[in-house]
């Protein structure tokens, strides 16, 4: 969408090789190359929260009794602030990213 906004098409099917090569596309090179990086840093952006995600999707917490109360057990929490520590700082790295809305 947003090369087509740049080209000044009206919609989908005007971008075609004959348009691209009518509009002379090689003076949108620049553009173009810009484009293609921001949407490769967004995709690996996407990837590295959804591979956090998942993470935690594997991670169960149980309840158990303890002296008549319900408490939440937590096995292996040095496991678990690894993980937390390690999406700690991938997020503190992904907020300086410059594809990153504030």
């Amino acid at each position: 969408k947003i090369l087509i906004a740049e080209l000044g098409c009206s919609h989908d099917a005007d971008l075609t090789v004959s348009y691209l090569l009518e509009w002379e596309i090689e003076k949108y090179a620049k553009f173009v190359a810009r484009l293609g990086l921001q949407a490769k840093q967004e995709g690996e952006i996407e990837h590295q929260l959804e591979s956090m995600k998942a993470e935690w999707r594997d991670n169960k917490l149980h309840l158990v009794d303890w002296n008549s109360c319900r408490i939440v057990a937590v096995p292996e929490a040095q496991d678990l602030l690894a993980v937390i520590d390690k999406h700690i700082m991938t997020t503190q790295l992904l907020r300086v990213e410059e594809f990153i809305a504030p």
